[in-house]
């Protein structure tokens, strides 16, 4: 009898250890199911916001580049400043980019109109660059990413500038971005995103937003 009790509290042991670890493996791999699933959310969120991003990179460089390009033919009307659009350095890499990144020409934020007015301009009125700045952008776009539950780093080289027909000029430069998600450290995307406009040079109707 006791040899029978003994192996009856034994099966029933035996019996309870393989539920626990039917229950154990069932709950891993639905915990496993819903990460799975969270993740495959993030990332197509992720996915989705970086489509974005591009085209949105896309869009302000055409609207930023066209201010720029207007704000600096006013500017070198107004100053008698030729040598601003005639000093190839300065137009391919810091000048029209400066004024489209952060609106300023030379690390100044306004100049004086060379004309009986004697008007000072900000380079960030309205109707000069407005908010139309790249680095503006930066900070909107940040911030959604933020919203978003992403932490977002980006930078840009390569940068040019450069007439390629007397009318139209070409603004390019790679747009590097990194995306990760602050609550899934497997969830991340590096990207770097040629980016070229072409902006007509006659008849420009842009202003500062």
């Amino acid at each position: 009898m006791e040899k029978k009790g003994f192996f009856f509290t034994l099966l029933v042991f035996i019996f309870l250890f393989l539920v626990l670890v039917s229950v154990t493996a069932w709950t891993r791999i639905q915990e496993s199911k819903e990460e799975q699933v969270v993740v495959s959310i993030r990332i197509s969120k992720m996915n989705e916001f970086s489509s974005m991003l591009r085209d949105d990179a896309d869009r302000m460089t055409q609207l930023s580049g066209a201010n720029a390009l207007r704000v600096a033919a006013t500017y070198v009307a107004f100053n008698n400043e030729s040598r601003f659009l005639n000093d190839s350095a300065c137009l391919q890499k810091s000048c029209v980019y400066e004024l489209m990144y952060n609106a300023t020409i030379l690390g100044k934020v306004n100049y004086t109109k060379g004309d009986k007015s004697k008007t000072n301009v900000s380079f960030s009125n309205m109707d000069q660059m407005g908010s139309l700045t790249l680095n503006n952008w930066d900070k909107q776009i940040t911030s959604l990413a933020d919203k978003a539950n992403f932490n977002l780093t980006l930078y840009r080289d390569n940068v040019g500038v450069y007439q390629s027909d007397p009318w139209s000029v070409k603004i390019g430069y790679n747009l590097h971005f990194n995306i990760t998600d602050k609550a899934l450290d497997s969830v991340f995307r590096r990207e770097v995103v040629p980016i070229l406009v072409t902006i007509p040079i006659t008849n420009q109707t842009y202003s500062g937003g």
